[in-house]
């Protein structure tokens, strides 16, 4: 076997060690999570994701469902999504929560777009009431003066009050950010002049996530170990934001236009 061979094997073999050590440690943590919650009723909780292309939102989605999902390799496209995403009936175990996850595409809530538009896909869906509103912005790209117009034109057309006690922020592309460093990119945010005014409608905070890094995954490289363990970490935060007792906010449907008649 030639050595490019060899160590092809021996990255294969290493990555199957580290994904069983993370299935291990996931064993580990769900049992606790069951633990903690009630297991004799159910609950369903519907959630928004909104954001730029390339915020992370998708990411987020999969992270939900599954926290063992290894991000997708960067690239220099963007995959142009032009209508919403909706993941139903993911039912997590271990919190005895079902989840219905949908995620709008940039075009929706860009500045040249009818922000009905959003009423009329949520209503297409069949899913008008959401638990928790996240609005993704991710820590590669940092504070997109973009992202942080759109988020406010997306308050806006929904009423600033009626979103406010739903919405959150979510800095994603965090796997490998310790204590020190989500405290300085939280006081960063918070301090940031452009987003002062935005931190107004957040009534649930900021928060952070992550995913598996695919460099990593494909290099094998042990750091996935701490990653997973913070990924999972994030993901139990905002499910326990998700499960609390939060009223929803509805999205109505769109008002009709009036007709016009002529005599």
């Amino acid at each position: 076997m030639s050595t490019i061979s060899q160590a092809a094997v021996d990255i294969q073999t290493k990555r199957a060690e580290i994904q069983a050590d993370i299935k291990q440690i996931l064993a580990e943590f769900e049992e606790v999570t069951q633990q903690n919650h009630d297991q004799q009723h159910s609950i369903s909780r519907n959630i928004l994701l909104v954001g730029l292309s390339k915020s992370g939102k998708t990411t987020l989605r999969h992270v939900l469902t599954d926290p063992q999902y290894v991000a997708e390799e960067l690239s220099l496209q963007t995959i142009v999504q032009t209508v919403a995403t909706c993941d139903r009936n993911i039912h997590l175990a271990s919190m005895n929560v079902t989840l219905n996850i949908v995620e709008l595409s940039e075009q929706m809530i860009s500045e040249n777009r009818n922000l009905t538009e959003i009423n009329l896909e949520c209503s297409r869906l069949g899913i008008q009431d959401f638990h928790i509103v996240c609005f993704c912005i991710s820590f590669d790209t940092g504070i997109n003066t973009r992202a942080l117009q759109s988020f406010q034109r997306f308050a806006n057309h929904f009423s600033e009050q009626q979103v406010k006690q739903n919405l959150c922020i979510i800095i994603t592309g965090c796997e490998s950010k310790d204590d020190t460093q989500r405290d300085r990119l939280r006081q960063e945010l918070i301090n940031d002049i452009e987003f002062r005014p935005i931190s107004r409608h957040l009534a649930r905070g900021i928060h952070f996530s992550g995913a598996l890094n695919h460099d990593d995954w494909k290099r094998a490289n042990t750091a996935l170990i701490d990653q997973f363990e913070t990924i999972y970490n994030y993901r139990k935060s905002l499910l326990d934001l998700i499960v609390s007792d939060i009223e929803c906010f509805h999205v109505p449907e769109p008002e009709p236009h009036p007709s016009t008649s002529f005599s």
